[in-house]
């Protein structure tokens, strides 16, 4: 029998019939106290002197106890715990992008000791390829956004704009006809406010999900993201280079992993 405070990862290891993988969320520590105790302050509980085997409500006597933050499936040998709108950064870095022979960013001084690209309009840069996580439930959208900090202060009185695409390509594993590699593009508009200081840092949604309907774990996605001239304002340009310091692509996840190497 468990004791109360068991680390729920450990659990997993130990249990046979809770499969490895099957559990989403597995950092959140188990909290005892017993049939009865107080189980109001942490979403998963252990009653250590329940029935072994049984699943049921915050309520009922049983092993697990599992509150309206988790929902639950029976899959005969095993259980599978998990959480809704769990999210995960799949990152495209910027500093290890390739660049191209015209239109290419400059590498310059970020802070005292560190550089990164900084973007002048029609300046873009081609970032490697990611595979899409194990963890990820497969077929959902994905959201894309910029990292950018200002190189400059905007001191002008008036707010300024900053403006990028991000072209998206992707595809399936399988070599089959029909899964080649396909292309969109997303675009969005960054306001920076009057008073902005040098290396402020600035989050940009890029403003709609990439769809992935019917794709798989073993997914690819390659970016490239340029800066284009702003439509906002007047004066619309934020002026000089602005630095990208990553792409990133929130996931969703429901699992720690696959089961097999391409099968969910």
């Amino acid at each position: 029998m468990l004791n109360d405070w068991t680390k729920i990862t450990d659990w997993i290891i130990s249990a046979k019939w809770l499969q490895p993988g099957s559990f989403m969320g597995a950092t959140i520590i188990v909290h005892g106290g017993g049939r009865g105790g107080s189980v109001s302050d942490k979403l998963v509980a252990i009653d250590s002197n329940a029935t072994p085997g049984y699943l049921g409500a915050l309520a009922s006597d049983g092993v697990f106890r599992v509150d309206s933050n988790f929902t639950y499936t029976d899959g005969g040998d095993y259980i599978t715990i998990g959480l809704e709108s769990l999210y995960e950064d799949v990152q495209f870095g910027i500093s290890n992008a390739k660049v191209p022979a015209a239109n290419a960013p400059t590498w310059q001084t970020f802070t005292t000791n560190t550089n990164e690209y900084g973007f002048a309009v029609d300046e873009y840069i081609d970032c490697e390829a990611n595979e899409m996580p194990h963890s990820w439930a497969e077929g959902t959208a994905a959201r894309l956004h910029l990292h950018i900090t200002t190189k400059g202060a905007n001191a002008s009185g008036v707010n300024q704009y900053v403006k990028f695409t991000v072209y998206v390509s992707y595809a399936k594993s399988e070599e089959v006809t029909g899964d080649e590699w396909t292309e969109t593009s997303f675009t969005a508009e960054l306001t920076i406010p009057d008073g902005t200081a040098v290396l402020e840092s600035f989050f940009l949604d890029m403003g709609s999900n990439l769809t992935l309907t019917g794709y798989t774990i073993g997914t690819q996605v390659k970016v490239r993201v340029k800066r284009i001239a702003a439509t906002s304002g007047d004066p619309t340009e934020y002026p000089g280079d602005i630095f990208i310091t990553q792409v990133g692509l929130h996931a969703i996840m429901n699992t720690l992993g696959s089961r097999q190497l391409l099968v969910k």
